[in-house]
C-alpha cells in the first residue's frame, strides 16, 4: 500500500496556516497537532477532500482515494447505524456482495446488535466505530480523522478503532488531526503545525 504524503501543504483557516510536510506510511497512525479547533478541521477537510483544498502544496494519493471521518463521526441522526454505515455505497454493486461486506465490517468493529439503533441510542465509542465502518467500506488508500480535543474518549482509543480497519484494508495510512496538546500513546508519529 502507498503512503499518505503531504508536501508543503498550506490550508486557509482564518489566515493561511504554516506549511506542513509529512509522510504517513502504510499501517501507521500519525497525529497532526494543530493550533486551534478550526485549524484542525480545515486541515482534515482539505486532506480528506471534503472542504476547500490546500492553497499551496500537494497531497498524495488523490483525495478521491482518501476516506474522511469528521469530528464526532458525522453520523446522520435520522438513520440507523446500518443505514449510516451503508450510506452512499455504490448502487451498482451486487446486493449479496454488499451485505456480506457490511456483515464482515460490522462484526470486525463490534457493531453486531446495534445496527437497528439510531446514533443517539448508542455510546460515543459505538458511534466512532460506526464512522470507521462507513470509511472501511470505501476501501480507501488512506484515512483522515478529525478529532476534537473534547472527544477525549475516542481520542484515547482511536488506535483501537483504527486497528481492525488497518487490518481489513491491508494496512493503510491514518492521519489524525486534532488541536489536543496531549500526545497520545497510540501515535506512531506526531507532527505539529507551525
Amino acid at each position: 500500500m502507498a503512503a499518505l504524503v503531504l508536501e508543503g501543504v498550506v490550508v486557509q483557516d482564518r489566515t493561511a496556516t504554516p506549511a506542513v510536510s509529512l509522510v504517513v506510511e502504510a499501517g501507521q497512525v500519525v497525529g497532526l497537532q494543530c493550533g486551534s479547533r478550526s485549524e484542525s478541521r480545515a486541515f482534515a477537510r482539505a486532506v480528506g477532500g471534503v472542504g476547500p483544498g490546500p492553497v499551496d502544496g500537494s497531497i498524495a494519493p488523490d483525495h478521491d482515494a482518501i476516506a474522511y471521518i469528521p469530528a464526532g463521526g458525522g453520523l446522520l441522526p435520522q438513520l440507523t447505524v446500518h443505514d449510516n454505515v451503508t450510506y452512499r455505497l455504490a448502487a451498482d454493486m451486487a446486493r449479496g456482495v454488499v451485505d456480506s461486506e457490511v456483515s464482515t465490517v460490522m462484526t470486525e468493529l463490534r457493531l453486531v446488535g446495534v445496527q437497528a439503533r439510531l446514533p443517539h441510542e448508542i455510546s460515543a465509542e459505538q458511534r466512532a466505530r460506526a464512522a470507521f465502518a462507513r470509511a472501511a467500506l470505501r476501501y480507501p488508500a488512506a484515512l483522515v480523522v478529525d478529532i476534537a480535543a473534547a472527544d477525549d474518549p475516542p481520542l484515547r482509543s482511536v488506535a483501537t478503532f483504527a486497528q481492525p480497519l488497518l487490518e481489513m484494508a491491508d494496512a493503510i495510512p491514518v492521519l489524525v488531526c486534532t488541536e489536543s496538546r496531549v500526545i497520545p500513546d497510540w501515535a506512531d508519529g506526531w507532527a505539529v503545525v507551525g
